[in-house]
């Protein structure tokens, strides 16, 4: 089990006891939000969003483009139907069923965040095997 904790890197054994991560271990660790994930790219909190609190959770983006994320869930909201993606659009085909509009507006920051995911995996892996590549599987 890990904490949900912000920022309390530690693990629970099997008798309950927390034990804190070891500094290399943190030091691995990627911050994400729930905006990686496609199913941002729905209205469900963007129509009611105020564009001085969202820009907070945008970093990759900028107050113009949050004013846009908000002005298409209050569309939405209002009844819009989802903008369908075209089959030339680079979305894996499981995350299609999201609004094209707010998936795109988004893709910025869910690429830096699953980035930093990246890295993270990448800083883990060094820590693991050394800065050689990891070794190939089977």
């Amino acid at each position: 089990m890990v904490s949900l904790a912000d920022d309390l890197g530690v693990i629970s054994d099997s008798e309950g006891r927390w034990w804190a991560l070891p500094a290399e271990i943190e030091q691995t660790a990627a911050s994400v939000t729930g905006l990686v994930h496609p199913g941002a790219a729905q209205q469900l909190i963007w129509g009611r969003a105020s564009p001085d609190v969202a820009s907070l959770i945008l970093e990759s983006g900028d107050r113009d483009t949050m004013a846009r994320i908000i002005e298409r869930g209050r569309q939405l909201d209002d009844g819009e139907p989802y903008s369908k993606f075209p089959l030339e659009h680079p979305a894996p085909s499981g995350e299609r069923w999201a609004d094209r509009i707010l998936y795109d507006l988004l893709g910025p920051e869910r690429r830096r965040q699953q980035a930093a995911m990246l890295e993270a995996i990448h800083r883990m892996l060094d820590l693991v095997y050394g800065a050689a590549d990891p070794p190939a599987s089977t």
